[in-house]
């Protein structure tokens, strides 16, 4: 709020007034949907390997590719998403960080993926900085 410089018909100068600013964000953001990093790709891989025709041969495509694909895909895209997140956390809410390779099918093969990832003390630092400069 800042104080208005002049009179208007609506108000005396120095009366506080509200001062509204618009900021151009995304509707969503897609690397933030655990479903565009990794498992719709997933699916669609397999429906791309049958021939399809018409709609309806898609439509069992799409859903013999749902059927398919093992569970441990879309675990591997929920540690993907744990990990964009903490970068872009570290990044201050910036888009310009890299997606770190955690080595995901090293961990498959071991019988060791992680269900969540430890998450560095600076990150939640930083994250609960972010908070507190939230205004309400």
């Amino acid at each position: 709020m800042v104080e208005a410089k002049r009179s208007s018909k609506n108000r005396p100068a120095g009366i506080p007034e509200l001062k509204c600013t618009s900021i151009a964000k995304p509707p969503r953001r897609p690397d933030f949907n655990v479903l565009d990093l990794g498992f719709f790709s997933s699916i669609q891989a397999h429906q791309y390997r049958k021939r399809v025709y018409n709609v309806e041969q898609l439509v069992d495509a799409v859903e013999s590719g749902f059927v398919e694909l093992k569970s441990v895909t879309l675990s591997k895209s929920f540690i993907t998403l744990q990990s964009v997140l903490e970068q872009a956390m570290l990044d201050r809410g910036g888009n310009t960080y890299k997606i770190p390779h955690l080595g995901k099918d090293k961990w498959v093969r071991l019988g060791d993926l992680l269900l969540s990832l430890p998450c560095s003390s600076e990150t939640v630092k930083i994250g609960k900085a972010a908070l507190d400069d939230v205004v309400v």
